[in-house]
């Protein structure tokens, strides 16, 4: 706005073009902040839903192609329907199947129980502060800091029969040399050890951080009255630490379940299938006899057994959560 006075009078002038101007551009701003606004969301959302679709599109695709005769060598896939199914149950593939089944549960309940119990163990010693506690903590991380197959690979040279340190020391103990990997009735349990030396660190701390997160209320009252180390382990830590045991018992399942890098690193699945895991069997029929549509049945089947038992896991965590906070 502008003023001029001219012979006593006031003469005031709008600059309309500058007005309009300057409202137009606060109304684009405005508008751009809107979008902005709407936008952001789902823009956050584009990177999980592409994670997503990268997640359930090879699943969904191996689904498909377990209903399908596979193999590259002898020319296109073609539909054959559950065949490959009732092959794996009671076909030509039926005792290789029910073998690697009999070798996956093994496998997966002995590590999950060792696992848990040693984990918990040693978490009931760390919860408590003593000189240098923190460096042993640090310490029992170590082994979990190991990959798998490395793991797999330091442990298959340690249990050589004739250079291996396991071996030399059982020799001073008045053991014989034992072929550890090469024998079938001792591959399965060596590799169990090797999975629990593995992973039990893990284990350990999660339920460390569970410990260190319960209620002191309800310990105070029960030391203060008198109750014993048994009776506080079995009435108060372990019904307030049920959630946590079972969000670890979820993630060992899963793993035990699915291993692959580890097993097949330390023993190919042999001496004489005794370490074929349902996985490791997949590989060999489709990766080594290119039998695609029989690998990708094992694989729907293996992901059935790991889909029902984080189900009831899951549900049983739920309930758990649900009695700690009433």
């Amino acid at each position: 706005m502008h003023k001029n006075k001219n012979n006593g009078h006031t003469e005031v002038s709008i600059f309309f073009p500058e007005a309009v101007a300057k409202i137009g551009s606060c109304l684009v701003r405005a508008k751009r902040r809107i979008v902005t606004r709407k936008t952001i969301p789902y823009l956050l959302y584009f990177p999980a839903f592409i994670a997503t679709v990268g997640i359930l599109y090879p699943f969904f695709r191996s689904v498909v192609l377990s209903f399908y005769e596979y193999n590259p060598t002898y020319g296109p896939a073609y539909f054959i329907g559950v065949q490959n199914y009732i092959d794996l149950f009671q076909g030509v593939t039926s005792p290789s199947f029910w073998l690697s089944l009999r070798v996956t549960l093994i496998y997966a309940f002995a590590n999950i129980s060792i696992q848990l119990i040693l984990g918990l163990g040693i978490a009931l010693l760390l919860v408590r502060t003593f000189a240098g506690y923190r460096i042993v903590r640090a310490v029992v991380l170590f082994p979990f800091m190991i990959p798998p197959i490395i793991e797999a690979m330091m442990w298959k040279l340690m249990y050589e029969p004739v250079t291996g340190i396991i071996n030399y020391i059982g020799s001073f103990l008045g053991m014989p040399r034992i072929g550890w990997l090469g024998d079938a009735a001792w591959a399965l349990p060596s590799v169990i050890v090797i999975d629990v030396h593995n992973f039990t660190p893990f284990v350990a701390i999660i339920l460390l951080a569970g410990l260190q997160s319960l209620p002191k209320r309800p310990f105070e009252a029960a030391q203060v009255d008198g109750a014993s180390s048994w009776f506080i382990l079995k009435n108060l830590t372990f019904p307030l630490l049920k959630p946590v045991l079972y969000v670890v018992l979820l993630f060992r399942m899963i793993e035990s379940l699915i291993m692959f890098d580890m097993i097949y690193a330390a023993t190919h699945g042999g001496p004489a299938n005794a370490t074929m895991s349902i996985h490791v069997n997949a590989y060999y029929h489709g990766m080594r006899w290119t039998m695609f549509g029989t690998s990708f049945a094992f694989l729907v089947i293996l992901w059935a057994m790991v889909f029902s038992g984080s189900f009831f896991i899951i549900r049983a965590w739920r309930k758990a959560l649900e009695a700690r906070m009433v």
